[in-house]
Parts: C-alpha cells; sequence; structure tokens
C-alpha cells in the first residue's frame, strides 16, 4: 500500500474500532473508504487529524452510523407503529365522544324548544 493511504487506513481502522461489528458496516466502510481515498488524491500532504477536521471523529461517525441503522430496525418501527396506532385509538376515542356530547346537546335544545311552543299556544273560545 502507498505511503499516501496509510494514513488513511488507520483512520479507518479507528472507525472500524468503534464501530464493533464489521459485517454490519461492511458496505458503509467501503463507502467511507472511497470517499476518504478521493480526498487523499487531491491532497498531497494530510495528516490523520486532517481526516478527523474532514470527515469527523471515528466515534462521531460510529454514532451517527448506528442511530442510523437505529432508524431502520424492525424494532424501532414497531415501536413507532404502536405509537401511531394510540394517538389515532385517541383521535378516534376524542372524535366518538365529541359526537356524543353534541348528539346530547343538539337533543335537550330541540326538547327544550319543543316545551316551548306547547307552552305558548294557547287558544282561548
Amino acid at each position: 500500500m502507498l505511503e499516501k493511504y496509510r494514513v488513511a487506513e488507520d483512520y479507518i481502522a479507528e472507525i472500524e474500532k468503534e464501530l464493533y461489528d464489521i459485517s454490519d458496516t461492511e458496505e458503509f466502510i467501503n463507502q467511507l473508504r472511497d470517499d476518504i481515498y478521493s480526498y487523499v488524491e487531491k491532497d498531497v500532504t494530510y495528516s490523520i487529524n486532517d481526516l478527523k477536521a474532514r470527515f469527523g471523529y471515528p466515534e462521531d461517525i460510529a454514532k451517527d452510523f448506528w442511530e442510523s441503522k437505529e432508524k431502520l430496525n424492525p424494532k424501532h418501527i414497531s415501536q413507532n407503529k404502536k405509537k401511531k396506532n394510540k394517538i389515532i385509538s385517541v383521535l378516534i376515542v376524542s372524535l366518538l365522544l365529541l359526537t356524543v356530547c353534541f348528539g346530547i346537546y343538539i337533543h335537550r335544545i330541540s326538547i327544550q324548544k319543543q316545551a316551548m311552543a306547547t307552552d305558548v299556544i294557547i287558544i282561548d273560545n
């Protein structure tokens, strides 16, 4: 391997160490390696600190990766569906309750108007 890429590989090794499970991260590491190599080819002199400044610290890269993977995790998706279903259930119950209350209100108004109409009409002969 060229000396030029040794520092890049040291940086990638730090990231791999932070990611722990290499089998789940192989595609991610390969894409990152391509990006780093593209950067290295453009710049003649660089250090591992330059790579960290450009791409981020290994801990931060690993954290971002696992957070993005967590969103795609079936357990996370299931939890989101449960939350969504609870919200929908609460909305449906609220609408039903509101409808019942409105129906009771309309019924009472109609009874009052009927009572008023019968009380007012008196015919004397």
